[in-house]
Parts: structure tokens; sequence; C-alpha cells
């Protein structure tokens, strides 16, 4: 009763809103104030890289130095980055506004471009009047007030461009009037529920072209459309950022490619190792996106990141207890992916110009038993936990043909390129692995943990990096397995 409630006054206010305001024009891609600025094109910009970065976890929580974010954003400059999307899930409390400034000065420092990001805020403080609308109509505005005129804030035609993860509906109607008594004009490149044309069911993946055109159809105000790849297969992302491409491009407005390299919440989308990433950049280098954006940064607790973990101590006792296990390493995901998006951002085929090699794994099996009283997102076992395939993957960037071996397990031999191969994971120590060409070892690794019984070390999270070789070795091919 209470939901229905709220939902009937949820769409109260906003027919209270829009007959009080009136509705400001949200064709032509743009929310606001009028602005007289030339049609845009598919092809405005791009291409862009960039990723989901979670405003409420900064490095070292709310006492991150400035000094520390400057840090962080020059890597993701490093990494080839240009731009970075900062969501918030509340504003004008906590620590928001502050950290929203702060990444917004390092990305004007570091040379990228950073996009403001909200959600729905029904579920925040409504407020002195008890309004669930209150914090939509004070914050969004806020943000848009604080980082308009930013010299990082990321502009088409020098318009402001904002991202939204589940985007409201009531933009429109509620928001754009607010931005235009302020004279601001913005465009809007979200993510959102889809909707069905046939009933207005809302979905956060679909197969179907005609979906994603009905969107456009039925908003307007969208210069486009970001694929938040999270909770969904590879194959669904692969297919959901070709139709987004697509009928984007057709009617004129902007996509947003997604990747995911691993998702881990209430269900779970297991990648097979580096090959569900390989999957999605290839689909990525097909389709051409204007964008293509990492889900995510780091959500640490969905097991989505990439960042790079922050320095020893990784977190503050109060941020662990009962909230998230101790992180582990996920940069390599990101360095399997590196020769991928060179080729995107400089419009080419994929080169492998060094040999490379890369571990994921867990570092206990799936069956291993949670811990009694602890939550099931840290050692208590997680729901999915015994859907967790039992492997050790490894991925090869190749210059040459060459055959991996994972301990006493050899491949056969892969040619030049990129290369996938797995074994059972099995207790013990931290695994070596291989790189063989003509019989002898050219190139070897080993991992940087052991794998053991205990939930303690990773809760079902893996451990994805890019091993460090020696090349020095040499060794006698083994016998085939």
């Amino acid at each position: 009763m209470r939901t229905v409630f709220s939902a009937a006054y949820l769409l109260l206010a906003v027919f209270l809103a829009v007959t009080e305001r009136g509705q400001a024009s949200g064709g032509g891609g743009l929310l606001g104030a009028p602005k007289d600025v030339p049609p845009m094109r598919a092809d405005a910009i791009g291409p862009e890289l960039g990723g989901h970065f979670m405003l409420a976890l900064p490095p070292h929580g709310t006492g991150t130095r400035q000094k520390v974010i400057d840090a962080q954003v020059r890597r993701w400059a490093q990494w080839g980055f240009t731009f970075m999307v900062f969501h918030c899930d509340a504003y004008e409390r906590g620590h928001y506004r502050t950290m929203m400034r702060r990444y917004y000065d390092a990305c004007a420092k570091a040379g990228i471009r950073a996009m403001a990001s909200w959600g729905w805020f029904y579920w925040a403080d409504p407020g002195p009047k008890h309004d669930p609308l209150y914090p939509a109509r004070a914050w969004i505005p806020q943000i848009v007030r604080d980082t308009h005129d930013h010299p990082a804030q990321f502009r088409i035609d020098g318009v402001p461009v904002y991202s939204a993860f589940n985007c409201p509906h009531y933009m429109e109607e509620l928001i754009a009037p607010l931005l235009a008594e302020d004279g601001l004009t913005i465009r809007m490149w979200p993510h959102m529920y889809y909707l069905l044309p046939e009933s207005g069911d809302k979905l956060h993946c679909t197969d179907r072209s005609e979906v994603i055109a009905h969107m456009f159809d039925s908003f307007p105000w969208l210069s486009g459309l970001a694929n938040f790849s999270g909770d969904m297969t590879a194959e669904q992302i692969v297919q959901l950022n070709r139709i987004m491409t697509r009928t984007a491009a057709a009617r004129g407005r902007l996509s947003m490619a997604g990747v995911t390299p691993f998702y881990g919440s209430h269900a779970l989308r297991d990648m097979g190792g580096f090959r569900g990433l390989e999957k999605q950049w290839r689909g990525i280098l097909e389709d051409r996106p204007n964008a293509v954006w990492w889900v995510t940064m780091n959500d640490w607790k969905e097991l989505t990141y990439i960042d790079d973990l922050p320095e020893t101590p990784v977190w503050r006792p109060e941020w662990t207890a009962h909230d998230i296990a101790t992180l582990l390493d996920h940069s390599g995901y990101r360095k399997f992916c590196e020769p991928f998006q060179q080729a995107y951002l400089e419009g080419r085929e994929v080169r492998i110009e060094r040999d490379r090699l890369f571990l994921c794994h867990q570092l206990h099996p799936a069956r291993t038993r949670g811990e009694p009283g602890s939550p099931a997102h840290m050692f208590g076992g997680r729901v999915w936990r015994t859907q967790l395939p039992d492997r050790i993957f490894v991925a090869a960037h190749l210059t040459e043909p060459a055959r991996i071996r994972i301990d006493d397990t050899l491949s056969v031999e892969f040619p030049a390129g990129v290369a996938h191969f797995d074994v059972p994971l099995r207790v013990g120590k931290p695994p070596r692995v291989s790189l063989l060409r003509a019989g002898r070892v050219v190139a070897e690794g080993v991992g940087p943990l052991p794998i053991t019984e205990s939930p303690r070390p990773g809760a079902w999270n893996y451990l994805a990096v890019e091993l460090e070789l020696r090349r020095d070795e040499a060794d006698r091919e083994p016998e085939m397995r």
C-alpha cells in the first residue's frame, strides 16, 4: 500500500509541477532555456573513452586529499580516457557537492572532460514539506549550476552534457522549467530504463531496436543513450551496444557503448576470464559508437570495478565493517583491453606489439562454505557462489605463435594475436604461467596470491592481474596433457 501511495504521490507532484510552471521545450536534444545551436549530428563527437565513477567512493573516503584525487585522474588520462561520468546518489548532503568540485578541478588539470550524473533521488530526504520530488527539484538544478561553466565540463557545440543512471523520465516536465528560469541549457546523454512501446514496461536491457527508437521518439530531449552494461551477459552487452549504436545513428543521436568485466551482486554475470571482454570490444570495433564507458570504475560492492585499488591501507575500518570485503586487484581486466581501446580511439585494427600474460581466478573454490554471521556480500556466501566456474583463466597477447602452460598443463599452439587458455582451479601455490616457443620458455610469471579453502581472501571475487614476466628462462617442452 505504501508503494502504491508513493507512486501516486510522485505522479501527482509531477502533474502539479508541470501545471504551475509550464514546459520548457526539450526538442532537438536540448533541455532548459532556448539556445540557438546547429542541429546535432550523429557524428558530432567521437571516439571517446571513459567510465562510470561513483562519487560516494573516493579512494580514501571523505578525507581523501586533493593530491590523491589529482593523481587518480592523471592515471585515467594516461590510460587514454578522454572523459569521466561522476555519479551522485545525493548532492546537498554528505560530501557529494565538495567531491564533485574536486574531481572537476582534477579533470581540468589532467585535460579530460567531466560529466555529472544523477538518478531519481526519490529515496532521499523529502525535505521539510515531505515532498518526494523535493530532492530532484533542489539538487539537479544545483548540480547544473555548479558545473555548467566549469572548464572541465563535457560540451557539444558549447552546450554542457550530463548523464544519469536510470535517468528520471520527468526531466522535461519537472527540471527543464527550473533550468530555463536560470537561463541554463543542457544536453542529456544518460542510461534509462527502456520502455516497451506496447505496454510501457521498464527494461534494463533489450534486444529490439524498435524499443530504442521508441525511447528517442518518446523523449525528444535525449541527445543520446548509454548502455549501463552491468548485470548483463557478454552477449547481451554486445547486442544492446549494437542496436543502440545503429538506432542512435539513424536518429541523429549519440551512442555510448558499455563494457563490463564481471558482475557479482544480486545475480552473477561471469565473463569467462577475459573472453567476454574481448567479445565486447570486438563488437565495439565493428560498431564504432560515439563513446565507450567502463561500467564501472569503482563499484567495489558489485565487483565491476577496474580502477586501481587505493594504496594500503585499502579501506578504513568503518568502510569495510559489514559493508565491503577486502578487495582484489582487477587492473588486469583493463590492461588486457589496452590494444582494443587504442584501436578504437585511433580507428584502426588491433595491433599486438609485445608479449603479455594475464591471469584471472578466485582465491578459493566456488564450493567454499560461508562464515556464519557474516553478510552474504562479504564472507557469508554469496547466493550465486556455486555458479562460479572453478577455473584458472589465462589470456595472452602474442607477437608470434606460442603455447601457454599453466603449472604443468600445456596448451596447443596459438597463432599470433589474442589467446585464451584455462585449467581447473586447484588449492595450492599461486599459479605459474609460462609462454613457450620451439619447446623453450620465453617468458614466465607467477600469480601474486595462493588458492586456499577459506572465503576470507577474495570472498568469491576474482583476482585479475597482468603478470610480471621473467624472460630469461629456458626449458624443455613438456609432454601434452
